[in-house]
């Protein structure tokens, strides 16, 4: 609109610019809503306009018109960006955004670091045209500019520090342990020379500045209708990598975990879901490359809730350590800061840090204050469940470990002969080559949970297999006493309900666990100049998928599997105020159980799985020793089959299991399921064993619904081995795995 006298300032017109779809929200809206919607300029209002000295803050009231599609997905997109705020009417939607503007650094001595994919930082990316290389792309770490105030003193104060203000809001009681679980990161600044390089302060309650101010980093306190979350933020130079400011916010409700009021919508099935859909989304790099895919509060609440149950109930009676309920909630607090606190500071999930410790040092309660229970705080870790077994032992993490160490080590190490991020790389590749070690093992989210077992969320010991088996004899401990003091003086028979489907919840999590391990792969980044580098890709033993079959034949699928008392049953009740649940006011719980090990026989036949497990056996340097898709499909018949060697009944709970494992046979014969040829192989060859066996057996069962249920069995494997079963009989089939965990159109119906 206007140049100065001397050319240098100009005045730009920006009225409708934040007012306009910058950031391409319409888009966003018409999506998840699948109807069409724009915006409505009259009603699309500035809220705030706010300028200090580092920034410039603008806040937009938009307001978008349209119509939504009949039964359209509206509460995807209120849960995304509104809140999850219910709407008065569905062809008027209110969005506020926030804009944020700020003025890059230059030239102010800052060295932006080279990335290495052995070290788990966040990164920002760039084309350098200029560079005559196969791969033109700049890859600089995201880190804060921190500096020795006395270059020459082995251990020196920053120039400036990191200071972090605790919010006012934050309740005075949790208050100590955010600022310890921020503070902890000094350890590792101190041992690369760097004193208090993080500093914490108390935002008084008449403080005169705005949480908007980039000047502050804040931990902010925020109170949701029904959520719990914490997530951290920050702001970096994309051209360099320089962190400038940052902010964790922290919701109120993540401390309420410890009341079963606070878990409405136990889901027992849950771990299913989650593992379906985070292996539907595995290729998103983009959402897994930014703080904001951080879910580790909203993933622990059920864990942690999990836990302290565990721990009022079981820890007296082994002579465990107890602590209180406010101290369960602070130890909990401080984790969380420092696991937020990693994430300011620059690093990505690390989640093959949870093998740090033995299931017996877990219990030493003076080793894992001093090193931690994982290796990094930047996985998913649980509770400490060797707690429940021992005294004086802790049960969150308390402390940074090697890997975090090693890793800001990476980020921050000064060199001082080093004045650019060239000069810098050879001293950085000596740190990245010890990834070797055991301790500094890396990986993100990117293989999380999909086929490297070792590589997953919330999972616990050098010898998960161990653990999981841990998690399972608890669990059927807590059922033995729960009855004896749920529901209490006062309380209605759904608190009972969902202590019940909450607990039976850590099946469906060791199941999904365990069933990693068939047909699974390490994955590891080292080089291979790395010393004592190891395959990038190498199958797992086939001694532990031996072990984790045999623990799911005995957990999941055995005769004795979920053999609980019946009068347990008798307990369960319906929601006495009416609140939507995933449990039906009926509490179907032969159903519920039934799904967890249908569930469980899905994901070990699958067609992912079972092309892995021929793969590896392929693989193998020695055939020996490899686990073969023979022997998986030997134990699978032969553990939920075993009363057909026999006149025994069969029970309901297992005659379902029986006809889903049945359908899975089938269909690899009669659909074109993508199952390897050979498993369509070992389909047939187990049909054929199966009819002979029960018809055997049929003459001898007394048991009615055993007689019905082996003639179903008998006709439908008759079908299936003839070919005019494809040709023109009916199709014979049990509901798939997305409709049993209600994704996707199921779930919106």
């Amino acid at each position: 609109e206007a140049k100065s006298d001397g050319g240098n300032r100009l005045l730009i017109d920006v009225t409708n610019l934040f007012r306009s779809d910058l950031i391409q929200i319409q888009q966003r809206v018409n999506l998840a809503a699948g109807g069409s919607y724009s915006i409505d300029r009259e009603k699309t209002v500035y809220n705030q306009i706010k300028a200090f000295p580092n920034n410039i803050f603008v806040q937009t009231a938009y307001h978008f018109t349209g119509s939504p599609q009949r039964g359209g997905g509206l509460v995807g997109i209120l849960g995304s960006l509104a809140g999850g705020a219910s709407l008065a009417d569905p062809r008027s939607v209110p969005i506020t955004i926030n804009y944020n503007l700020w003025e890059l650094p230059t030239n102010n001595g800052y060295v932006p670091r080279f990335y290495d994919p052995r070290v788990g930082y966040f990164t920002t990316t760039y084309q350098d045209f200029t560079r005559d290389v196969e791969d033109q792309t700049r890859r600089y770490i995201l880190r804060w500019h921190i500096e020795k105030a006395d270059p020459n003193a082995a251990l020196s104060p920053p120039k400036e520090p990191i200071v972090f203000w605790i919010d006012n809001a934050v309740p005075y009681e949790y208050r100590d342990a955010i600022r310890e679980g921020l503070l902890e990161w000094n350890k590792a600044f101190e041992k690369i020379g760097i004193k208090d390089a993080i500093v914490v302060k108390q935002m008084p309650d008449d403080a005169d500045w705005d949480h908007a101010d980039m000047r502050y980093n804040v931990v902010r306190w925020v109170t949701s209708p029904d959520n719990g979350y914490a997530v951290a933020l920050f702001r970096a130079n994309p051209l360099t990598g320089q962190i400038l400011n940052a902010s964790i916010t922290i919701d109120g409700n993540m401390t309420r975990f410890t009341r079963v009021q606070f878990l409405r919508n136990i889901d027992p099935l849950a771990a299913f879901k989650q593992a379906e859909q985070q292996e539907q989304r595995c290729c998103d790099h983009h959402a897994h490359n930014s703080p904001h895919a951080c879910t580790v509060v909203q993933d622990t609440v059920q864990r942690a809730w999990q836990g302290f149950v565990m721990m009022e109930l079981l820890a007296g009676k082994r002579g465990a350590t107890k602590v209180s309920e406010e101290q369960f909630i602070k130890d909990y607090l401080k984790w969380v800061a420092m696991h937020e606190m990693g994430h300011i500071l620059g690093l990505r999930h690390n989640f093959a840090a949870s093998r740090l410790n033995s299931l017996d040092e877990l219990r030493n309660g003076e080793l894992v204050r001093r090193r931690g229970t994982v290796a990094s705080v930047m996985d998913y870790d649980p509770f400490n469940q060797a707690a429940l077994h021992a005294p004086n032992t802790v049960y969150w993490n308390p402390t940074i470990g090697p890997y975090d160490y090693w890793a800001i080590e990476y980020g921050y190490r000064i060199f001082p002969d080093a004045k650019t991020p060239e000069a810098e790389r050879p001293y950085l590749l000596q740190i990245a080559r010890r990834n070797t070690e055991p301790e500094l093992a890396y990986e993100t989210d990117e293989y999380a949970d999909r086929f490297d077992p070792h590589v997953t969320r919330f999972d616990l010991s050098k010898d998960p297999l161990e653990y999981w088996e841990l998690v399972i004899k608890d669990t059927h401990a807590l059922l033995e006493v729960l009855p004896a003091r749920v529901p209490g003086a006062g309380e209605s028979y759904y608190d009972f309900t969902r202590y019940f489907f909450g607990t039976v919840a850590s099946f469906s999590t060791a199941a999904v666990q365990l069933s990693r391990f068939i047909g699974g792969l390490h994955i590891r980044r080292n080089f291979a100049s790395d010393p004592n580098a190891q395959p990038p890709l190498e199958p797992v033993s086939a001694d532990r998928q031996r072990r984790a079959l045999r623990l799911l034949a005995t957990y999941i699928f055995s005769e004795n599997a979920f053999n609980f008392p019946k009068g347990l049953y008798l307990r369960l009740g319906p929601n006495p105020y009416g609140f939507g649940s995933v449990i039906p006011p009926d509490a179907p719980v032969r159903d519920f159980l039934s799904n967890i090990q249908r569930l469980t026989l899905a994901r070990l036949m699958a067609t992912d799985t079972l092309r892995r497990v021929a793969n590896n056996e392929f693989k193998a340097v020695d055939p020996r020793n490899a686990f073969t898709m023979a022997e998986l499909f030997d134990t699978l018949q032969g553990v939920i089959w075993s009363e057909a060697r026999s006149n025994r009944a069969v029970l309901t709970l297992r005659r379902q299991l029986q006809r889903a494992h049945l359908q899975t046979l089938v269909d690899m014969l009669t659909k074109n399921t993508g199952a390897p040829d050979d498993a369509k192989l070992l389909a047939r060859y187990h049909l054929r064993q199966l009819r002979e066996l029960l018809a055997q057996q049929l003459p001898r069962v007394q048991d009615t619904y055993t007689r019905a249920h082996y003639s179903e069995a008998i006709e439908t494997i008759d079908k299936a081995l003839n070919a005019q079963y494809l040709l023109g009989m009916p199709e014979i089939r049990l509901p798939s795995l997305t409709e049993l965990l209600g994704i996707g159109a199921g779930e919106r119906r």
